[in-house]
This record gives structure tokens, C-alpha cells and sequence, in this order.
């Protein structure tokens, strides 16, 4: 058997700099001497033996006086080129991780760079194959991305903590998010301060487990809101009670019984859309999902349809699936079906046996009806839990949305509104059968009112603790009433303000939202953008100290639970089938690059670039360790 050869490491390039690369990769190319030496049979003991040798030693002293410039240059342009191979290493692992490639493609690009990129010295020398990449990623960047987040977070006065679970597989995922706010950075910042795989899901578990976090981190004393879904493991039910909820377990930990807890508003919304529904004589989401089944894998089928969309002039559309684990799939599955009516009545009937409940369904002549009431109804929501679910909107933003659904709702009921759509089909039935006719509009009333008791039952809490911080999405110009009686709120939440200064500030405050009030654009920034703004008008905090702390404190205070499922997604592109060999901690790296960097493959290498620590553990062999 052959003995393998030593190589030209990266470790004996930074230890013998008056070598260089040579063509093989068991080959040193001597400076001074301009000799090629192999190092293959005895790798360091190689290079020390012509250091030694009479002949290096002669052309060191011949040399000394007129090549000691030329050396000093190509030392200092080999360490540049150095660095900018280290950094382009680290950013084709971010970019890997960035755009879910598995790190098996990069034992391709590296070669291919060479080939495609012959003339480049950076491409000859980059060397980052799977093994490097998973190191650097695990033991540079991640490290690196956490590091810079608690940096920051060192430096601001309160955040909050989100967490929920996902299961791949046999493991259970609880990542860990927190929000607080930074004005120099944008506003309010939302990071990945940990993703673990536990064994269960009790309170005790994941109180412990977020506990244990924050004390680790030194995070403890800034915890004041706690934001999960609305479980009874999470919060104890709709009226929080009980000692034995995360929420609970939390605030008796930190000895904070002021801490706020948010429930995520997209699920109260989703559950109130689909507890309204459960009221009415159809099983829509039966039908919705029956329907798309029994096209989905069907080519026969499917051109069966089409035939009859051509005969009725029609365009045909796919069939949509829904899934009650996504809030927003029923409302475009119902509009599809409304779209193709006509041609899936024409089909389904048609049929020698069809799906009993499809018939029964297309033979009822108010199941039209009732979609075009669904379609209405879901409209409400539909736009508001895409806004409430945007990743930096304020708590009291959402609470506006919520409060709109519930006015829209009410003001439905008081005008007896029904859709154009529904009223033309019931003036056509009214006649033949006003009892069905009377039923509908009553069921129709049932589900308006169920929706908004269950909308009012869980957000009035919630609501109601918020209510003094409800200006602060400056909608309006604020009065300096409200502003006396946040101070009063906060101050017993052991949050002190300075009132003189808070009240020369507010002045100065105010005009600055008075010489904006009608400026269209600053109106569109979401709320925390506009207080951003206002502080980034001022050099010196002093200006806006005690602002600064309401704001802080403020919106830290998460207004939903969805930047947690964002976090599932993202774990979920990158830990596929195909890449199912993939390990909780690299899995947990991969999070924090994408959740605590955000930034482009560029911005990366620019910044990695000017990094001279990074790159030195890059470069060095203790990164796979």
C-alpha cells in the first residue's frame, strides 16, 4: 500500500511564510531561493531541512541588501490573497446556507471555480469542500453570528422571549427567539438566541429550558413579555389561571408578575374564523378537501374537466388544497371553487357515482350561497392576518387590526349585510322557499355573532393591559394626557422615567410629529419605523433618553407568534429527505446565520473582509475541532 503523501497545509503556510504554493499540493515553492521542494515524504521536516541547507542560507546574505523590499511585497501580496481566499471560503458557506443547498454541492464548486475561472489566483487556491464547510459553519459563523446578536443585545434594557415546538421526525425543535428594539439598527430587531431539541413539551420543560437560556446569557433581568400560541401548556387556557403554564412558571422565576403574555393573534384569528363556520349546515373544509383529492392525481379526471369548462366557456383552474395548520389555504381553495362552479356542478352531477357528499353538496341550491357568504366573511381576515403577521409590527398595531375585524363584524350585523352575490341567488329562492330562505339568513347571523364573542373572549385581556401604550403607533398626534398615564403604567412595572426630562423630550417630540403629520410617506412606516426615525434625527441621546426607554420597553413586546413558524420553515428547506443526515447543532447554525445575519451574499463577503479574527479561524485547524 502506498503512503500518503503530505501536502502544503494552510497551518505550514502561515508558520513558513517565505514558502508558497507550488503546482502540486505536496510542492513549496521557496522565495528566496525560487526552488520548488516536496515536501510529500516528510512534510515540516522537508521545509526545515532547506532552511538549513548552505545554499538557502548563502542566498539570504547575497540577497539581503536589494531583495528585502521585493520579499516584504510578495509576503504582504501573499497575505492578501490569503485573506481573500478565507473570505470567499466563508462566504460560499453562507451562501450555501442562505439559498438551502446541501454542503455535498460544494465539494463540485470548488473545482468548477477553477475551471471556470482560470486566470484567478483566489479561485486556483479556494479549498471548501463539505468537511471545511460544515467546520466553518459550525465553529466560525455560527459562533460568530451568536456572538455579534449578544453584543447587542448586551446594550439594550428589555426584551421579550418566543418559543413553540415542531417535531421532525422523532425529535421535538424549540427554538428560542427574542425581540427587542435598537433604533441604530432599524428599530425593532427579532434573533434566534437558541434552538434545542428537548424531550417533551410539559411547562415544567420548556419554563426550565428558557429559564436556564437566559441565565446562561445574562438575559434574565431583561425578560418583561413572553409570546407562545394560545395552549393551555403555554398560558393556562383563555382566562390564564392556574400555577402550572410556562407563562406562570416564568413570571414566578423571575419574580415578575408583571410580565406581559401574548398569545399569537393569527391563531385567534384563524380559530374564530373556523369556529364560526363549524356553525353552519355545510362541512366546508370536507368539501374543499374532497374535492381537490379527487382531481389531484387523476389525469383522466382533470381533462374530464376541462372538457366541460370548454363546453361552458370557462377557463379551467386547478383544484386548491387547504390545511387547517395554515391559516391563510381556505379563503383562495373557496375562491377557486366559486371560479369553477358551474363547470365542477356540471361534472360532479354527471357522474354515474358520485362522491355522496360532493352530490349532495352541488344539489342543495343554497351551498352556492353559503360560499359566496364564506368568501365575504374570510375577506376580513384575510388582509389582517397578513398584516398582523408581518415580522416587526408593534402589539398595539395588531390589536388595531384585531379591533377592526371585530367593528366589521358588528357593523355586518347591525346593517343585516349580506353579499351581492348571496342576495341575487336568495331573491331567486325567496318565493318557493322563505322558511330555508330565513334559516339561512339566521345561521348566517349565528356565525357573525360567534366570531366576534370569540374574537372579544380572547383579546379583551390582552387588550386591556396594553391600552395605555395604544398612542405609540402615532396614528394620531398624542396627547400629553396619554403620555402621563404610560409613565403612571410604567412606573408600576418597576420601569422609571425621569418626568421632567420625559416631559421636556415629549415636547420637542411632538413637533417633530406635528412637522410630519402630512407627510404621506412617514404615515406609511410601520410604527416602531417612525419612532426610529425620530431618534435617528438627534446626534446625542441625551435629546431622547427617556423616550428611548418607553420605546424600548415598548416594543420588545412581541404583537404575535409567527416569527417562531418563519424559523420551522427555514428548518424546514434546509432539513429535507434529501438532506435528512443533517444534526440538531448544525441544523441550530444554520438558524442563526439566516435569523441573526440577514444579509446578502455580498454584504457578507464585505463585511467577513474586514474581519481579520474571522478569517484567522478560517484559516486555522482548530475550526475542526
Amino acid at each position: 500500500m502506498s503512503k500518503r503523501k503530505c501536502i502544503f497545509s494552510d497551518s505550514l503556510k502561515s508558520q513558513y511564510k517565505m514558502f508558497k504554493s507550488g503546482k502540486e499540493p505536496w510542492d513549496a515553492k521557496c522565495v528566496i531561493c525560487d526552488q520548488i521542494i516536496s515536501i510529500a515524504n516528510k512534510g515540516k521536516a522537508d521545509l526545515e531541512k532547506h532552511l538549513n541547507t548552505e545554499k538557502h542560507k548563502m542566498k539570504i546574505r547575497s540577497t539581503a541588501s536589494t531583495s528585502r523590499i521585493d520579499i516584504f511585497m510578495e509576503s504582504n501580496a501573499n497575505l492578501n490573497l490569503q485573506r481573500s481566499v478565507r473570505a470567499t471560503e466563508a462566504t460560499l458557506v453562507y451562501h450555501t446556507v442562505k439559498h438551502h443547498e446541501s454542503f455535498n454541492s460544494l465539494d463540485c464548486t470548488a473545482p468548477l471555480c477553477k475551471s471556470i475561472y482560470p486566470d484567478s489566483k483566489i479561485a486556483k487556491d479556494v479549498t471548501c469542500s463539505r468537511s471545511k464547510a460544515e467546520a466553518i459553519l459550525k465553529n466560525v459563523l455560527g459562533p460568530f453570528a451568536q456572538e455579534n446578536m449578544l453584543k447587542e443585545v448586551s446594550k439594550i434594557r428589555y426584551l421579550s422571549v418566543s418559543t413553540d415546538s415542531s417535531n421532525h421526525g422523532a425529535i421535538k425543535l424549540f427554538p428560542v427567539l427574542i425581540q427587542y428594539f435598537n433604533p441604530e439598527k432599524g428599530g425593532i430587531q427579532v434573533k434566534l438566541l437558541e434552538l434545542q431539541a428537548l424531550p417533551n413539551e410539559t411547562a415544567e420543560t420548556i419554563s426550565t429550558y428558557i429559564h436556564t437560556i437566559l441565565t446562561d446569557k445574562n438575559l434574565l433581568d431583561k425578560l418583561i413579555a413572553f409570546s407562545a400560541d394560545n395552549t393551555n401548556t403555554n398560558f393556562g387556557g383563555r382566562e390564564r389561571s392556574g400555577t402550572n403554564s410556562v407563562y406562570s412558571r416564568l413570571k414566578s422565576a423571575t419574580q415578575n408578575d408583571d410580565m406581559v403574555g401574548v398569545g399569537c393573534i393569527a391563531h385567534i384569528f384563524s380559530n374564530s374564523v373556523h369556529h364560526a363556520i363549524e356553525s353552519l349546515p355545510i362541512c366546508v373544509d370536507s368539501i374543499v378537501m374532497q374535492m381537490h383529492n379527487h382531481f389531484a392525481s387523476f389525469t383522466v379526471r382533470t381533462e374530464a374537466l376541462k372538457k366541460v369548462c370548454s363546453e361552458l366557456e370557462i377557463d379551467f383552474k386547478r383544484m386548491l388544497s387547504h390545511s387547517k395548520t395554515r391559516w391563510l389555504s381556505l379563503y383562495p381553495a373557496i375562491e377557486r371553487i366559486l371560479q369553477m362552479y358551474e363547470p365542477l356542478k356540471s361534472y360532479f352531477l354527471s357522474l354515474s357515482y358520485p362522491a355522496r357528499t360532493l352530490q349532495m353538496f352541488f344539489e342543495n341550491d343554497f351551498s352556492e350561497c353559503y360560499l359566496w357568504l364564506l368568501h365575504s366573511f374570510m375577506s376580513i381576515y384575510q388582509s389582517r392576518i397578513k398584516h398582523t403577521e408581518t415580522a416587526d409590527i408593534s402589539v398595539n398595531e395588531v390589536i388595531d387590526q384585531c379591533s377592526q375585524v371585530v367593528e366589521n363584524i358588528n357593523e355586518r350585523l347591525e346593517q343585516n349585510f349580506c353579499p351581492m352575490k348571496v342576495t341575487e341567488i336568495l331573491r331567486r329562492l325567496s318565493e318557493a322557499r322563505r322558511d330555508e330562505v330565513e334559516d339561512f339568513k339566521q345561521n348566517m347571523r349565528r356565525m357573525y355573532n360567534i366570531a366576534k364573542d370569540y374574537l372579544n373572549s380572547w383579546t379583551s385581556e390582552f387588550c386591556t393591559d396594553l391600552k395605555h401604550f395604544q398612542w405609540m403607533t402615532l396614528a394620531n398626534i398624542p396627547s400629553w394626557e396619554q403620555g402621563a398615564k404610560t409613565i403612571d403604567t410604567l412606573s408600576r412595572k418597576n420601569v422609571q422615567l425621569n418626568d421632567n426630562k420625559f416631559f421636556d423630550q415629549w415636547q420637542n417630540f411632538i413637533k417633530f410629529l406635528k412637522q410630519h403629520e402630512d407627510d404621506s410617506d412617514f404615515k406609511k412606516l410601520l410604527a416602531h419605523q417612525k419612532w426610529t426615525s425620530y431618534f435617528k434625527s438627534f446626534n446625542n441621546e441625551e435629546f431622547y433618553s427617556e423616550l428611548l426607554k418607553l420605546a424600548e420597553y415598548y416594543f420588545a413586546i412581541p404583537g404575535h407568534n409567527a416569527n417562531v413558524e418563519r424559523v420551522f420553515s427555514l428548518i424546514n428547506a434546509q432539513w429535507t429527505k434529501e438532506r435528512s443526515r443533517l444534526q440538531t447543532d448544525t441544523i441550530a447554525k444554520m438558524m442563526f446565520l439566516l435569523c441573526n445575519l440577514k444579509l446578502t451574499c455580498k454584504e457578507i463577503y464585505d463585511m467577513i473582509s474586514k474581519e481579520n479574527e474571522i478569517l484567522d479561524k478560517v484559516g486555522a485547524s482548530a475550526k475542526y475541532n
